[in-house]
């Protein structure tokens, strides 16, 4: 009986190592999705700036920014790409009617 007792906690002990091993690794694992996903978001705000130099347009464009990495904490990462995605095309076409000229100066080579 003692045997049987030793042998059930030996298992259990195992059992429950091997569950916080895998938490971890897939906590690391979301940390870096994390991480990766502002970084880009980051850069995508550098690219905005450079691209639009109106404060109220960057203004608007941090603020939905910052909402996205709110949904991004709650939802899955599919819906904040797809979001992301969404507001690169919003900000191409708002840009591209407005300050084109600029766009295309950064893109050439300087002379």
């Amino acid at each position: 009986m003692n045997i049987l007792n030793i042998n059930v906690m030996v298992i259990a002990m195992v059992i429950i190592i091997i569950i916080t091993i895998v938490m971890i690794i897939v906590m690391f694992i979301i940390i870096i999705i994390i991480i990766i996903i502002i970084i880009i978001i980051i850069i995508i705000i550098i690219i905005i700036i450079i691209i639009i130099r109106s404060s109220i347009i960057v203004m608007v464009i941090i603020i939905i920014i910052i909402i996205i990495i709110i949904i991004s904490s709650s939802s899955s990462i599919v819906m904040v790409i797809i979001i992301i995605i969404i507001i690169i095309i919003i900000i191409i076409i708002s840009s591209s009617s407005s300050s084109s000229s600029s766009v295309t100066s950064l893109l050439s080579p300087p002379q």
